[in-house]
């Protein structure tokens, strides 16, 4: 993640340098989490990823995707 902007509109996420489009969600249990696929776009690159959403305990969202975990929060409104 760049430090960017992240929307995640009805089954797309759009972010600074890509977006994608989400499918086959699974809802994992007892965890607040679900497992997605994604066909990506990003510079010039398409690719199919597959990540964990979960509900950060002190806000937010973690995404994990290929060992990788970064916490998104949301952004003041303004």
């Amino acid at each position: 993640m760049d430090g960017g902007a992240l929307a995640v509109p009805g089954g797309r996420f759009e972010g600074v340098e890509n977006s994608g489009t989400l499918a086959n969600p699974v809802n994992l249990r007892d965890m607040q989490a679900t497992l997605c696929d994604a066909a990506c776009t990003g510079e010039g690159v398409v690719s199919q990823e597959r990540f964990m959403l979960m509900q950060a305990a002190q806000g937010g969202i973690w995404v994990i995707l290929g060992g990788w975990a970064t916490r998104l929060v949301r952004c003041p409104a303004g």
